[in-house]
């Protein structure tokens, strides 16, 4: 093979790469115990490119890192694994990777899990037997497990330089070595091949670097070249801290360490070039593997005890001030691209990397948030000028450099817009007008009212305005101020017109999209971080940059219109955050321009500690693609094989389903969009990937299940990786077929007893029947002769209301007609008497007729009433109350003696009717005087006693009353006779409060009916 030569043009490649990156910038990540790493001590590193999972050796497990979560493997959680730990991880020929605890369990690494592999018998930690053989492959490893030999080769300690599947390189004792499977297993090299401090591969070229910085080409027939250029004195690797050379099987390039520089070592057309791939390398720890990841840009360094080290290129660059004073201020609003590229800011600052010696200043000093440049070279602001003494508006003509001031126009936050029609439209919250030399000539002065942040002519004549009492449209040839959009709470503070989509931001309400007069809400991510829109930028590559309270995401043009279009979700919006570059992730907005494009393509954002650029030509996306894989299942805390999940049959008890998922996630976790649908459940679930990116399932039913599980891989409508996994949960033996049957003929056999016993029954039954058929005929007889003493009650009450109803009504008949008919011829005392008459009529006819209604009510034996407690006092006081103006004619005053705090537990409805049919009584029979109602305690029962003095009973009067045998009819005081009516209703009463009455009477001294009441005291039935 022809002699290679060795880095070439060496100095002009490490200026050219310290340039170009110091430029661009590095985030650091240190993962250490304190955030998830399990030691500090690392064994050895492993990039796997084709799963994207950095895999670790530590002294505490095997780990796997997926740039958000560690997953450990360890003697706690692998039964394969016996001891804590590891002494190595290596990438075969094949490149499958391997690992090794203390004890000699070699396991391999399958995709995102572990397997088990082999058994190696060790003598030491460090004569870790056969191990060597597995840096070259699993057939030789296995072969030298048969075969042992003396064990010469020590991993991790000696360099293997894979040649075949049974041959390699190996450097031992700084001495390099040839082994083949058939030969002799040591093959001493020449004397040019001692000294090796380090050996390494690009494609399938072996090169080795001797004590002396000297680079040697292991050519065919392992032939040892020297090249004809050393190293640099910095890879000195005797001297510490002056290089670093980094090579393991797998790796495509080895990467050169010297201080806080690190190179990738390509080779091209036969030279050796270095490539830097980082200026950001931490020079405090001790650094003793590398990978690099060449497709996501991200170093992986391994230290000695400092843990992990990811180093990323960022994404944004934040630009400051170069000189700070605590009195100036250090959030932006708006800003001014200058001629020299520098950015010029409202606060009168100049952010940038080149400083011109006298740049051009279109704006002298501060100026107020709102800047409009028009197509015709003019720039619009408003400043305070101290010459008028206050804030008026000024404008720069970019052609002849001159600077005119408008002191008529006075406002802080004026927008100059020049329409379609050539005419310059001012807006301000004061109005909408046209500039007419130095004034305004206003077409509509009012309804703005309130901060106005941007002004868009979206067609000619068609002005829309962003305000904080929303998104207002002004029709400049009617003259006339519509609101598309309210939002008095939530600002309306951006617009973006793109073709005939206008986008507007608000403050706290998310984003819109309107077209042809519909408007519509734009999906947010996954932490609602839009619903503080500050700004929109397009880029000329189709995306749009949008800035809000908590980052900077850009996302695809064609997606929004997409989802405006089609009112889908499926926007994706890639965030950029701290391990972006960005030192700030609040951004600002309210201000005009909101961003900058600058000539250099660069978008220049506000933020409130400085500006932060994004370049969308140079910016290398960190993309949450990759694939998704099932770690772990868990049922009920059984872990079972994933793989073989479809297989099995869970049991009907199955309580939690536990399902965890591994994905690679090398950018910002807000990027990382993770979602499940069980069976066909309507939407798609979002995963927590916060919290090991774990789904749970409790007390699913039994049935056939389908788990598919889809993340986003970027950008494009519908850019999805899909996992699925199905499972089955059993039916509980009672919903088996054998149970079915079994309970089928367990049925029969009990029909059959029930037959049998029910037959029997029946016998029994008939036997019974017939003794109650006996019993029920005495019974009815008995009741029979009831009804008919009943009856002869009923029959005379019929008769007794037939004469007590009829007679008054053909009287009242009979008078009225005559009173209408004679009521000229009649006298006047004749004509009250007759009136007198009628009324007193009518009065009977009503108390007659609620007596009836009463007694006809309480005969009905299935009526329910309930007892309760009331205040006797306020009982007797309301049925006296009815009965007031019957007793007022009369003349007739009441007593109520009892006492006001008595209570009874008794049925309330009952007491009044009782209270009002004997006080009713009273009165009928009573002419002027008095009626004293009083109540006195007898045990747990409430005496209550109705006196009057009115014309009194005999004694076979009240012995028939109190017989209920017959209605007697007497003459009242009024020498009308009562229907007796009263008293029938009052024993009814009686009986259902069981109650008893008693009565003395005489004629002509009145009557006392003494009630006594159960319930006093009482609280329970």
């Amino acid at each position: 093979m022809r002699l290679l030569s060795i880095i070439c043009l060496w100095g002009m490649t490490l200026l050219y790469g310290r340039t170009a990156l110091a430029q661009t910038g590095f985030n650091i990540r240190e993962y250490r115990t304190e955030n998830g790493l399990p030691s500090n001590g690392l064994k050895g590193i492993q990039w796997d490119e084709q799963t994207g999972f950095l895999w670790m050796a530590t002294e505490a497990g095997i780990v796997r890192f997926n740039g958000l979560h560690f997953s450990i493997f360890s003697n706690a959680n692998t039964p394969f694994i016996t001891a804590e730990r590891m002494l190595f991880i290596l990438r075969n020929n094949a490149g499958t990777l391997y690992s090794s605890d203390v004890d000699g369990n070699v396991v391999r690494i399958s995709k995102n899990r572990l397997e088990p592999f082999a058994k190696v018998t060790t003598q030491s930690p460090t004569q870790p037997g056969n191990h060597f053989y597995l840096a070259l492959s699993d057939s030789l490893f296995a072969w030298k497990q048969r075969h042992p030999s003396r064990k010469i080769y020590n991993l991790p300690y000696d360099k293997v330089l894979p040649l075949t599947d049974t041959s390699c390189f190996v450097i031992n004792t700084k001495k390099l070595y040839y082994y083949a499977r058939y030969a002799n297993e040591r093959i001493a090299g020449s004397s040019d091949t001692t000294d090796i401090e380090a050996g390494f591969k690009i494609g399938d070229s072996c090169f080795v670097l001797t004590k002396y910085n000297q680079v040697r080409y292991i050519g065919p027939g392992n032939v040892s070249v020297p090249m004809s250029l050393n190293l640099p004195a910095f890879f000195d690797i005797q001297a510490p801290g002056k290089g670093l050379l980094i090579w393991d099987n797998g790796m495509a390039y080895p990467i050169l360490i010297r201080n806080n520089m690190a190179w990738t070592l390509t080779l091209q057309n036969g030279v050796l070039v270095p490539r830097v791939c980082c200026d950001a390398v931490p020079t405090d720890a001790f650094i003793r593997y590398a990978q690099y990841s060449e497709k996501r840009k991200l170093l992986f360094l391994g230290t000695n005890s400092k843990g992990l080290i990811v180093i990323s290129q960022n994404q944004v660059e934040p630009v400051k001030r170069h000189s700070k004073t605590p009195d100036q201020a250090n959030a932006y609003y708006t800003q001014l691209e200058m001629a020299d590229g520098n950015i010029l800011t409202s606060e009168g600052h100049i952010l940038g990397k080149w400083q011109a010696a006298n740049p051009d200043m279109p704006i002298e000093g501060n100026f107020f948030y709102m800047l409009s440049h028009t197509k015709d070279s003019m720039l619009w602001y408003s400043q305070r000028r101290e010459e008028y003494g206050h804030s008026c508006l000024a404008s720069y003509n970019y052609i002849t450099h001159q600077r005119t001031i408008y002191p008529k126009i006075t406002t802080r936050h004026t927008i100059v817009t020049l329409l379609a029609n050539g005419q310059r439209l001012v807006t301000h919250e004061r109005g909408i007008g046209y500039l007419q030399g130095d004034t305004i000539r206003y077409m509509h002065r009012s309804g703005i009212e309130n901060m106005l942040f941007d002004v868009l002519e979206t067609s000619p004549g068609i002005i829309l305005m962003a305000t904080c009492n929303g998104l207002l449209q002004f029709n400049r040839v009617t003259n006339t101020l519509d609101t598309l959009f309210p939002a008095r709470d939530n600002c309306v503070r951006a617009l973006w017109q793109y073709q005939d989509y206008v986008f507007f931001g608000t403050y706290g309400k998310g984003f819109y999209v309107r077209r042809n007069g519909i408007t519509k809400a734009m999906p947010l991510d996954k932490n609602s971080y839009l619903l503080y829109a500050h700004c929109f930028r397009p880029d000329n590559k189709g995306y749009c940059w949008i800035s809000t309270n908590k980052g900077l995401f850009k996302t695809s043009i064609a997606e929004l219109i997409d989802a405006y279009e089609k009112n889908t979700g499926d926007v994706y919006y890639h965030y950029y955050g701290k391990n972006d570059g960005m030192d700030m992730t609040e951004m600002n907005g309210g201000c005009r321009p909101c961003a900058l494009q600058l000539s250099n393509q660069v978008l220049s954002f506000p933020t409130m500690d400085g500006l932060l650029w994004a370049d969308p030509g140079k910016e290398v996306t960190a993309m949450p693609d990759g694939e998704l894989y099932i770690d772990k299942v868990v049922v009920d805390s059984v872990n079972l094989n994933p793989d073989s999940l479809s297989r099995l049959m869970l049991p009907s008890t199955t309580g939690e389903i536990m399902v965890q998922i591994g994905f690679p996630a090398w950018c910002n976790k807000e990027n990382v969009y993770v979602a499940y649908q069980l069976n066909d459940m309507p939407g798609w679930k979002p995963i927590n990937t916060d919290n090991e990116s774990i789904i749970r399932f409790t007390k699913l039913p039994p049935g056939n299940y389908v788990l598919r599980i889809r993340k986003r891989n970027g950008f494009g409508t519908g850019n999805y990786l899909y996992k699925e996994i199905s499972f089955t949960i059993a039916a509980p033996w009672y919903r088996r077929w054998w149970f079915f049957v079994l309970a089928g003929l367990t049925g029969l056999i009990l029909m059959g007893v029930v037959f049998r016993f029910r037959t029997r029954r029946l016998v029994l039954n008939q036997q019974r029947l017939e003794q109650l058929v006996a019993a029920k005929t005495a019974e009815l007889q008995g009741q029979n002769e009831v009804l008919e003493k009943n009856n002869t009650i009923k029959t005379k009450l019929i008769s007794i209301i037939s004469h007590d109803i009829v007679t008054p009504l053909k009287f009242v008949t009979v008078a009225g007609k005559k009173l209408v008919e004679e009521r000229k011829h009649m006298p006047e005392s004749l004509q009250d008497e007759t009136i007198r008459e009628m009324a007193n009529t009518a009065q009977e006819l009503q108390l007659l007729s609620t007596n009836i209604l009463n007694w006809i009510k309480y005969q009905q034996e299935n009526r329910r009433l309930h007892r309760e407690r009331f205040n006797v006092y306020a009982v007797v006081n309301q049925s006296v109350s009815v009965l007031a103006s019957m007793a007022k004619q009369k003349g007739i005053r009441f007593s109520n003696t009892i006492d006001p705090s008595l209570t009874l537990f008794q049925y309330f409805e009952p007491m009044k009717i009782l209270v009002y049919n004997l006080v009713a009584n009273a009165i009928n029979f009573s002419g002027e005087g008095s009626i004293c109602i009083g109540g006195t305690r007898k045990g747990h029962s409430l005496v209550l006693s109705i006196e009057d003095r009115g014309a009194g009973m005999t004694a076979e009067q009240v012995s028939h009353i109190m017989k209920g045998q017959v209605i007697i009819s007497a003459a009242n005081n009024d020498n009308r006779k009562g229907n007796g009516l009263g008293y029938l209703i009052i024993k009814d009463l009686l009986k259902t409060m069981e109650a008893t009455l008693s009565i003395t009477s005489a004629p002509g001294e009145g009557t006392t009916v003494w009630v006594s009441i159960p319930g006093l005291d009482r609280r329970e039935v």
